[in-house]
């Protein structure tokens, strides 16, 4: 269990920039994250974080063995290399962050919070060999040659999404980890 705090400056703020790059050169990211604290009336506030950023894609996988006997026997439809591992290419990652409270003359307290994100993520799925597969022929026993079934005619057959596809995540939580609007983050005892 851990136990977040989230920010509750009724003033004041701070702005983060960073940026850089993986040693292999490839997965440059930069970002901008900036928080502010706001009154709420006598006795309330509005913590309020944005954050914004993008990050390269990153590849440290070698050719497949598999694959790279495909391209031996002439097919001319697999990639190189065939499956990709590494981070996936990240654009316009954005996420908004509202913390608010309040405590009434009564000494009842309200309070709440609420999140927007969105990102556009391009990633990579998993590599699989046309001949090896019972969806490319019509039995498994019978491989399909390079010319009647290369990854790109068995995917037309399914209609499935070609690779890389492009795809949007929108996480349900929309957390901002420990980046601008959280204090603290910290494990729990217990309930």
């Amino acid at each position: 269990m851990l136990n977040l705090l989230l920010k509750d400056d009724r003033a004041g703020g701070r702005v983060e920039l960073r940026s850089g790059t993986h040693a292999a050169g490839d997965g440059r990211e930069y970002g901008v994250a900036a928080n502010a604290g706001l009154p709420l009336g006598r006795a309330g506030f509005a913590n309020l974080s944005l954050e914004y950023g993008e990050s390269g894609s990153t590849d440290r996988n070698v050719q497949r063995a598999d694959a790279a006997g495909l391209i031996a026997t002439g097919n001319g439809h697999v990639r190189d290399p065939a499956q990709r591992w590494g981070a996936s290419d990240v654009g316009d990652d954005l996420k908004l962050f509202a913390n608010l409270g309040h405590v009434f003359a009564n000494g009842v307290q309200a309070y709440g919070q609420a999140n927007y994100p969105r990102r556009d993520v391009l990633t990579f799925f998993y590599y699989r060999n046309p001949n090896t597969r019972a969806a490319c022929s019509a039995t498994a026993a019978a491989p399909c040659s390079s010319a009647t079934c290369s990854p790109r005619a068995a995917t037309a057959r399914r209609a499935a999404p070609r690779w890389p596809s492009r795809t949007s995540a929108r996480p349900s939580t929309g957390a901002l980890g420990p980046g601008p609007a959280l204090r603290a983050l910290r494990p729990a005892a217990g309930p």
